[in-house]
């Protein structure tokens, strides 16, 4: 069988490092593939990585078949499925909540993770949606709320640079959910310095500062950067030894 890949599926989630994905092929030449891929018709729904590992080492595995609507209600089963089985962040983890609730919360029935009984209005959907994820995630419902909203900060920011959203999201930049809120909703001017600044000082507490000192000196983007490059903060050197030296393989997908 032909097997289709959707890259909007694929591409929902950040890929595997090296290191991870060294880890599971290791696993799977070990044990095999023991988890089925899961399939919508032709398209794979659920297990890129072990396909491609597959592929590269013509090895057999399993498929099973799932019976979806549409590509919404597809990515609702593959962000809920996620639960658990990836190695999250806390602000991914957030960032998938607010998703799920966002895709779910129009929709009236349906299958996977949408299995709500049909009633007449948004405001009866909505609030079905909000109880049914704070169950699922074990999180009050004002949670599942800041998490949708969350994501709108998210997408905000990035609109103006898709790179540093991600690395938001997993901590490439060091950023409190707070801090992400304080972005999105910055002056569109000083944001964008703030934006540009971080690629090259990935802590958001320092690029605000240095930012700032920059637009009171009357300073230019260019200059603040090339400041920054000349004398990096000393946080900045512990925040890449931590968060970059070679770490262990928590989980894998």
């Amino acid at each position: 069988m032909e097997i289709t890949i959707n890259n909007q599926f694929k591409n929902l989630f950040r890929p595997l490092t090296d290191e991870e994905f060294d880890q599971l092929e290791a696993n799977i030449l070990q044990d095999g593939i023991r988890d089925p891929l899961v399939l919508w018709g032709d398209v794979l729904i659920d297990g890129h990585n072990r396909y491609s590992i597959a592929k590269k080492h013509n090895l057999k595995f399993k498929t099973v078949q799932k019976d979806f609507e549409d590509k919404t209600e597809a990515e609702i089963w593959i962000r809920s499925n996620q639960k658990g089985r990836r190695n999250f962040t806390k602000l991914e983890q957030q960032y998938n909540i607010g998703k799920l609730y966002e895709l779910t919360k129009g929709k009236q029935g349906g299958t996977g993770a949408n299995q709500y009984t049909k009633q007449s209005g948004q405001n009866v959907q909505s609030a079905n949606t909000l109880a049914h994820l704070a169950k699922q995630y074990s999180i009050s419902e004002k949670s599942v709320q800041r998490a949708a909203d969350f994501v709108k900060e998210v997408d905000a920011i990035g609109e103006i640079n898709p790179d540093i959203k991600d690395k938001l999201l997993s901590g490439a930049i060091r950023a409190t959910q707070k801090d992400i809120k304080i972005l999105a909703n910055m002056e569109p001017k000083k944001q964008k310095k703030i934006i540009k600044v971080l690629e090259d000082l990935p802590i958001f507490s320092q690029a605000r500062s240095k930012v700032e000192i920059g637009i009171s000196k009357g300073e230019t983007t260019k200059q603040v950067i090339e400041e920054t490059r000349r004398k990096p903060p000393i946080a900045l050197y512990h925040f890449c030894v931590r968060n970059f030296r070679p770490s262990g393989i928590k989980s894998l997908t």
